[in-house]
């Protein structure tokens, strides 16, 4: 195992509670908090496709699930190997 692995595991797992946090968060803000938000956001030049960068998140986590998943072998990959 590589030296970033358990780095890369702390961050994806940081961006799923960061997720949850931001869409609870959401739920409980009135129209006239989320507008101060994005003003905010705006201003920092954070604010990417909206205030919250939902998309931009979920592409990122979408790939990183894809990249942590299992990998089916190939037939070449499982050729000699004895099945149980």
């Amino acid at each position: 195992m590589s030296n970033t692995a358990p780095l890369a595991g702390d961050l994806f797992k940081e961006l799923r509670f960061a997720e949850q946090i931001i869409l609870t968060m959401l739920k409980h803000m009135n129209t006239a908090q989320r507008r101060a938000a994005q003003v905010e956001l705006d201003e920092a030049g954070i604010s990417g496709e909206g205030m919250t960068r939902y998309h931009e998140r979920r592409a990122v986590l979408h790939r990183a699930i894809t990249a942590t998943a299992p990998q089916p072998q190939t037939a070449e990959q499982s050729k000699g190997r004895a099945s149980f």
